[in-house]
């Protein structure tokens, strides 16, 4: 943010998750390349290759692809500041959350999703992140309103 003429100004900037691909090119990493080459040739891959391409793939499972996070890897630092930058995307998020809704329903909706991840559903129950029995009330708010045009976006990151 800038301070002019007493005001702030908000640069807004649209970042979008870095895919392993581009976490590799990020992190200066060129085995991946190595990897699609031998899938073209249909040549298996080595125990020594295919052992640093998991722990690659491990570590861009625990910094993510959102490019602030992958940037602070990049920069050095450690998994648990990694995770500061990310709890801090999701409370950005989080705070967005209450300008579309102002009652919390969106906030926990998108905090039960890693919940209702981890059970046998085929479907996100509505009523498991609001505690209540019926929600038509809420739903046609959310029909009516443009809350529902952000929840699909939002749950792209998890605060898992």
């Amino acid at each position: 943010m800038n301070k002019r003429n007493n005001a702030l100004e908000v640069l807004k900037k649209w970042y979008y998750p870095m895919d392993y691909e581009e976490f590799m090119w990020a992190i200066g990493n060129d085995t991946y390349g190595v990897l699609r080459d031998l899938y073209k040739l249909g040549k298996p891959v080595g125990n020594s290759l295919n052992r640093k391409l998991m722990r690659d793939f491990r570590i861009y499972m625990a910094v993510g692809g959102m490019p602030q996070a992958v940037e602070a890897y990049v920069e050095g630092r450690n998994f648990t500041e990694i995770d500061e930058v990310k709890r801090e995307i999701i409370d950005l998020y989080k705070d967005d959350f209450f300008k579309i809704d102002d009652t919390g329903l969106i906030g926990r909706m998108y905090d039960s999703v890693p919940t209702q991840l981890a059970t046998d559903r085929r479907s996100y129950v509505i009523s498991a992140a609001t505690g209540k029995k019926k929600i038509d009330k809420d739903l046609e708010r959310f029909r009516s309103g443009r809350a529902l045009l952000y929840v699909p976006y939002a749950v792209c990151f998890f605060s898992c």
